[in-house]
């Protein structure tokens, strides 16, 4: 990851002041940030939890109760 984000830098680095941030799974001392082994898993979390929580979505998928309590998922 630290390669892609120094290919990307190399190429865009004039134009994205935000290149540290273009992918994650960087080691610390490349920019990466403490905590990364949570974070993917954390934010699918909270992903799935706002999308039960919208009820559009539960609307279209026929599922009456909202939100994520009582639910299981395969990812």
């Amino acid at each position: 990851m630290t390669w892609i984000k120094d290919t990307y830098q190399n190429v865009l680095s004039e134009k994205d002041i935000n290149h540290e941030g273009c992918c994650t799974g960087k080691y610390v001392e490349h920019g990466g940030i403490q905590g990364r082994t949570e974070s993917t898993g954390l934010g699918v979390y909270y992903a799935i939890r706002e999308l039960l929580n919208t009820k559009t979505f539960t609307d279209k998928v026929n599922d009456p109760s909202k939100g994520i309590k009582g639910k299981r998922f395969i990812v």
